[in-house]
């Protein structure tokens, strides 16, 4: 798969192991520092043209553990966030995450600090979902915080002075605009198919201006972007699918909260900024599920070629 997608190498655990034989491991694989020392050595190798390299951490997966030889094995946390987890190993939990975010952090402090790689290296970290058992579906006051992931970006000084950059911390993104910020400031030059928009431009032209996952879009209704009560009468969202998820008639029956403060009626369906996220939604299923919905004429046709 990866390869039909244009990888040129698939780096794994046995190739990890080649360059360190001691490494750490747990149920998934080879421990994160160890992801991002190998990452570091390629970065630092000599090579003809730029690098593209793609990571996938495993150590922040249950069943949770900290590596022996790193300490803490577990973070005190007071009762009253131990209450709000369904686990008996939270302690360990922050501890394990706790030490995937150091690895990625050193390997941050190392690009920064080397000369050859500060100046010409761009660092894209996020996540594919948040805290899982935190239970923020009950607590109305952080219902947008379920929705939410990390996401951070090193762009060398040179970049962000040639390409401009202009910072909005109130801006609302998804996963579908990462790429598309990263090729916008780090490659010159060159055209690129992309369903995704600048985050770090206020006048890129962006076909789809809001933030988005499967069940819910946010969309940016003027210059301004909610988050946290502010701007509330400038953004609209709406509620995609999945409508036996409790949170969301929480939401419907209680729209005074300080996750999302609305008016009610902006949580139908019927607006037209609904109509275009939810266009976008069937654009998406239909891209990736192409192939599964052609009749069986049309597969004979396109098997046959």
């Amino acid at each position: 798969f990866l390869k039909a997608q244009g990888v040129d190498e698939v780096i794994d655990e046995s190739t990890i192991r080649e360059f360190f034989p001691n490494a750490t491991s747990g149920t998934w694989g080879i421990d994160d520092e160890y992801l991002f020392r190998t990452a570091y050595k390629i970065l630092t190798a000599p090579h003809k043209q730029p690098q593209l390299i793609f990571m996938l951490t495993i150590t922040n997966h249950p069943p949770y553990r900290v590596p022996e030889n790193v300490k803490p094995q577990k973070i005190p946390l007071p009762k009253e966030i131990l209450q709000r987890f369904p686990y008996t190993n939270t302690e360990t939990i922050f501890a394990t995450f706790r030490y995937a975010n150091n690895s990625l952090g050193n390997f941050i402090t190392e690009v920064k600090a080397n000369p050859d790689t500060a100046e010409k290296t761009f660092i894209v970290a996020t996540g594919d979902h948040n805290l899982r058992g935190i239970g923020y579906n009950h607590r109305f006051d952080e219902v947008i915080l379920g929705h939410g992931v990390p996401f951070y970006m090193y762009m060398p000084q040179k970049y962000r002075e040639a390409t401009g950059v202009s910072y909005d911390s109130y801006r609302f993104g998804s996963h579908k605009d990462i790429m598309s910020t990263v090729a916008k400031h780090a490659l010159s030059g060159g055209t690129m198919l992309t369903l995704g928009c600048d985050m770090l431009s206020d006048v890129d032209i962006c076909n789809y201006p809001y933030s988005y996952n499967d069940e819910v879009g946010i969309y940016k209704k003027s210059s301004n972007y909610m988050i946290r009560n502010r701007y509330a009468d400038q953004y609209v969202a709406c509620f995609i699918r999945n409508n036996e998820v409790n949170y969301k008639y929480a939401l419907l029956d209680t729209p005074r909260i300080s996750g999302l403060l609305v008016d009610p009626a902006k949580f139908s369906n019927s607006g037209e900024q609904c109509n275009e996220i939810e266009n976008y939604d069937q654009l998406v299923h239909d891209i990736y599920h192409y192939n599964l919905t052609l009749n069986e004429k049309e597969t004979d046709v396109v098997s046959s070629r």
